[in-house]
C-alpha cells in the first residue's frame, strides 16, 4: 500500500514526538477508511465514520477525499496539520466487515490510541468471510438459473396462446 504523510503547517514548534504521533494517528484513520471502502461501504458513509474515528483520536479538524483507488485525509490536532494518502486496494462487498467497522467506530472511546485502533482493524480484517468463493459462485449460478427458468417458462406459455 502506498502511504505518505507530511506535516504541512505548525503554529508552534513541537518536538518530533508530536509530529510522529500525528502521523501515526493519521495512518490509522486512513487504514480505517480504506478498510471501509474495501468492504463495500459508500463514500458518504465512509466519510462520516472516518470523521467519527478521527475525532475519537483527538483530531480537531478532519477533511476526507475518496476516489476509486485512494483515500486522502487532511487532519489537524493542536495547531499541527498533516495530509496523507493511502491506496484503497481491491474492492469487494462484505456487509459483516462493514458492520464490524461501524460498530468499532461507534463504541470506541474518546482518546483511543492509534495502536489500539490498528490492532482492532487487523482483527476485523483477518476475520474470514462466512462463505467461500466456491459457495458464492454456486449460489449465484443457482439464482441465475432460477431467474432464467422463471422468465422463460411464462414467456413460452404466453407465446402458445
Amino acid at each position: 500500500m502506498l502511504r505518505f504523510g507530511m506535516i504541512l503547517a505548525s503554529k508552534r514548534q513541537d518536538d518530533g514526538t508530536s509530529a510522529a504521533a500525528l502521523t501515526e494517528a493519521a495512518d490509522v484513520v486512513l487504514s480505517f477508511g480504506a478498510a471501509m471502502v474495501r468492504a463495500g461501504n459508500t463514500a458518504s458513509r465512509t466519510r462520516d465514520w472516518v470523521e467519527v474515528v478521527a475525532r475519537k483520536l483527538s483530531f480537531d479538524a478532519v477533511s476526507v477525499s475518496l476516489s476509486l483507488d485512494s483515500i486522502t485525509a487532511s487532519l489537524s490536532r493542536s495547531g499541527i496539520s498533516t495530509t496523507a494518502m493511502r491506496e484503497i486496494g481491491p474492492p469487494g462487498i462484505n456487509a459483516i466487515r462493514i458492520i464490524a467497522l461501524e460498530q468499532f467506530a461507534r463504541t470506541a472511546e474518546f482518546g483511543i490510541t492509534p495502536p489500539i485502533v490498528a490492532a482492532k482493524l487487523a482483527e476485523i480484517e483477518s476475520t474470514k468471510p462466512p462463505y467461500s468463493g466456491l459457495q458464492i459462485a454456486a449460489a449465484v449460478g443457482a439464482a441465475s438459473g432460477a431467474f432464467a427458468f422463471s422468465t422463460v417458462l411464462p414467456l413460452q406459455s404466453w407465446l402458445q396462446l
